[in-house]
C-alpha cells in the first residue's frame, strides 16, 4: 500500500470516529433538554397519543395546564313524604347524598343550573344549587304550590285554587294569573313561550302567554286532566285525562283537542323524547307506555317492578328512569332490550325526578 492509499484510509477513519461521538453528543444533549422540559408539556404529549381529542383533557390556566373531568349524569328524586331529594349517581347506580327541602314536596324544575322543589305542605320554594347540592334559598309563599316551571326569571306555581302564582326571582314580587279550577300541572313551549296548564276540575287545559302573563286561550279536554307535555317540535301538546283514562293531543297551532285515545289505567305523568317522536306515559299499574307521534297511539307497553309516577331520560336517551311513589324505588328500564337493569332505593313517596350532567 503507497503512503497516498495510507493517508486516505486514515483520514476516513478519524471521520468515521468524528461522526460517531457527534451523533453521541447530540443524543446526550436532546435526554438532557427533555428532562429540562416541563413536566406538563411532556405529560400532555405523552397524553395526546392515548387521547382522541386533547382539548377535552386539558384546559389551560394561564400556563397552567389542568386535566378536565369528564361530566357524570346525576338523578335528582323528589321524596314527598320523607321530605327531601335523594341524588343519584347514574354512573355508579347508587344514591350519592340526600338534600333536605320543605314539608311535601312533589314537582320540580331545572333553571339556571338550580333546582326549583315546589314544597306543596311546607308553602315554600326550596332552590337547589347543583354545583354544592345544597338548597341556598327558600321562598316562602301563601299558597300551597303543586307545580313549578321558572321562564326568564319568574317563577309559575300552581296552587290548585284557580291561580297560577308568579314570583319574581330577583325582587321576589309576586303576582297571579287566574285560570280554571284547581290548576295542576304545567308545560312550556320555550319556541312560543306559552304555558300550558291542566285545570283539573273542569277538564281544560289554559293557555298563558308569559310575555303578558296572561291566559290566551281556554282548551277543552277530557276528565281530570293532570299530566301535560309539550312536544319537542312545538306541534302537539300531550294531556292525561286520569278520570277517563285517556291521552288528549291537541294541536297548538288551532289551540284545540284534535284527538284522544285510551292510554292506561290512571295516567300520570308523560314526556317526550327530543326528537317529538315518541312519548312515555307513567300509569298506576306497572307499566309505562310509549306512544308514537307519527301514529298517535300506542305502540309498546313496558313491564314495570310497581305503580309508575315520575319519568326522566338520560343523556343518550337509552335509559328512561321512573320512580315508583309504593315502593320508595327508582327503576332504569332499558329502552334496547325493554328490561329493568336496576332498582334503587331512595326516599319515601318519590314523585318527580330530574337528571342532569356537571
Amino acid at each position: 500500500m503507497d503512503s497516498t492509499t495510507k493517508l486516505t484510509a486514515i483520514l476516513a477513519g478519524i471521520l468515521a470516529i468524528m461522526l460517531i461521538l457527534f451523533a453521541v453528543i447530540s443524543v446526550s444533549l436532546n435526554n438532557k433538554e427533555r428532562e429540562q422540559q416541563p413536566i406538563d408539556q411532556i405529560n400532555e404529549e405523552n397524553t395526546s397519543l392515548e387521547t382522541q381529542d386533547p382539548k377535552e383533557s386539558f384546559f389551560e390556566v394561564g400556563n397552567i395546564k389542568e386535566i378536565r373531568l369528564p361530566k357524570q349524569e346525576f338523578a335528582y328524586v323528589i321524596n314527598e313524604d320523607s321530605d327531601d331529594v335523594s341524588v343519584i349517581n347514574m354512573n355508579q347506580r347508587k344514591v350519592v347524598g340526600t338534600i333536605e327541602v320543605g314539608e311535601g314536596p312533589q314537582e320540580a324544575y331545572m333553571y339556571d343550573k338550580k333546582i326549583f322543589v315546589a314544597n306543596t305542605l311546607g308553602k315554600s320554594i326550596s332552590i337547589i344549587d347543583t354545583i354544592t347540592d345544597t338548597v341556598i334559598e327558600t321562598i316562602k309563599v301563601e299558597f300551597e304550590p303543586k307545580d313549578i316551571i321558572v321562564v326568564d326569571n319568574f317563577i309559575y306555581a300552581t296552587d290548585e285554587k284557580n291561580s297560577v302564582h308568579t314570583i319574581n326571582i330577583n325582587s321576589k314580587i309576586q303576582g297571579g294569573i287566574t285560570t280554571h279550577n284547581q290548576p295542576s300541572l304545567m308545560a312550556f313551549d320555550e319556541g312560543n313561550k306559552l304555558l300550558y296548564v291542566s285545570a283539573s276540575l273542569d277538564g281544560k287545559v289554559s293557555v298563558i302567554d308569559t310575555k303578558i302573563n296572561g291566559v290566551i286561550e281556554n282548551i277543552q279536554v277530557g276528565k281530570f286532566p293532570q299530566g301535560i307535555a309539550v312536544q319537542s317540535t312545538g306541534e302537539y301538546v300531550y294531556v292525561l285525562n286520569k278520570e277517563e283514562n285517556t291521552l288528549s293531543i291537541i294541536s297548538t297551532e288551532k289551540k284545540e283537542e284534535i284527538k284522544d285515545f285510551f292510554i292506561g289505567v290512571e295516567p300520570r305523568k308523560v314526556i317526550f323524547n327530543s326528537g317529538g317522536n315518541f312519548a312515555y306515559v307513567s300509569v298506576i299499574t306497572s307499566e309505562v307506555i310509549m306512544v308514537g307521534a307519527k301514529k298517535e297511539d300506542i305502540v309498546f307497553t313496558f313491564d314495570m317492578p310497581a305503580g309508575t309516577y315520575g319519568l326522566a331520560l338520560d343523556a343518550k336517551e337509552k335509559n328512561l328512569v321512573v320512580t315508583h311513589p309504593k315502593t320508595n324505588r327508582v327503576s332504569i328500564l332499558n329502552l334496547e332490550n325493554h328490561k329493568v337493569t336496576k332498582e334503587i332505593n331512595v326516599g319515601n313517596n318519590p314523585k318527580d325526578i330530574i337528571i342532569i350532567k356537571k
